[in-house]
């Protein structure tokens, strides 16, 4: 796809000499995609780059069309763990289409949870769950109940609501990701995500609660982990940093006398 997205883009330029034409930027989107899937992250930034600037220099910078450079670039913003310039492009991706188009309508949906990742890493636990569940709310209804793309929400709202000490919701709400993706056709290391994040919500859950069957709730957690790490082994290549994540959690979970575990 990336090569045929290239070849378009020479095509283009013969078309039309200048490059700045929005039918370049779509092409650059495309191909921007096509790269960030190839894991090419900072070429594809580029593209998206230019698909921005091409469409405000041709449309204006108020133009809905803005909407999906400015998401994508948020998205490779939160990649790079840099919140504060996801939040400014979220933020304005959400102001565009607030006046174009409905409160509840599916482009909004990836803005919302791009920035309740952002509120999320700013330690905002209460904005963040906001967010989530508003985004939540807008895919259920576009894509139904079983939709994959409702796992990023869920996994979001676990993470938050474990933080606010929302323990049993947190650990419905990654048990509820958790059995989308493992009944959908999708990334092993997508379903290792989502089954890593319920071993350290169970085994919180299970710890703090002080229940009769603490002990049989923690050994599933650490059943979860090891399969979640099993599935970061056979990826091709191997996801070291989260078998080293995971290797740390188990390490400090299976040590003799550890009866309680610190917070996550």
């Amino acid at each position: 796809a990336a090569d045929r997205q290239r070849r378009a883009a020479e095509l283009g330029a013969e078309l039309f000499p200048d490059g700045n034409h929005p039918f370049i930027a779509n092409i650059l989107l495309d191909w921007g995609s096509a790269l960030e899937n190839l894991g090419q992250h900072d070429e594809a930034r580029e593209h998206y780059l230019r698909a921005l600037k091409i469409i405000e220099d041709n449309l204006g910078k108020d133009h809905p069309d803005l909407a999906t450079p400015l998401t994508n670039l948020g998205s490779m913003a939160i990649r790079r763990e840099d919140y504060k310039t996801a939040m400014t492009y979220f933020e304005r991706v959400l102001g565009l289409l607030d006046s174009t188009v409905e409160s509840d309508h599916p482009d909004k949906a990836r803005p919302l949870y791009g920035l309740g990742v952002a509120y999320e890493h700013r330690g905002r636990w209460r904005k963040a769950s906001s967010l989530f569940k508003r985004a939540l709310t807008i895919w259920e209804k576009a894509q139904g109940r079983n939709h994959p793309q409702l796992a990023y929400p869920l996994l979001g709202l676990c993470r938050v609501l474990a933080r606010r000490g929302q323990y049993q919701t947190a650990l419905e709400s990654c048990t509820r990701a958790l059995n989308i993706r493992e009944t959908k056709q999708i990334d092993p290391t997508l379903q290792a995500q989502a089954r890593f994040e319920l071993a350290q919500i169970t085994w919180e859950t299970a710890t703090r609660r002080g229940a009769s069957n603490a002990e049989v709730e923690q050994a599933r957690a650490l059943v979860l982990a090891r399969r979640a790490r099993d599935a970061y082994a056979q990826a091709t290549p191997p996801d070291s940093e989260s078998i080293e994540r995971i290797d740390g959690w188990m390490d400090d979970r299976e040590s003799p006398g550890n009866e309680r575990p610190s917070p996550r």
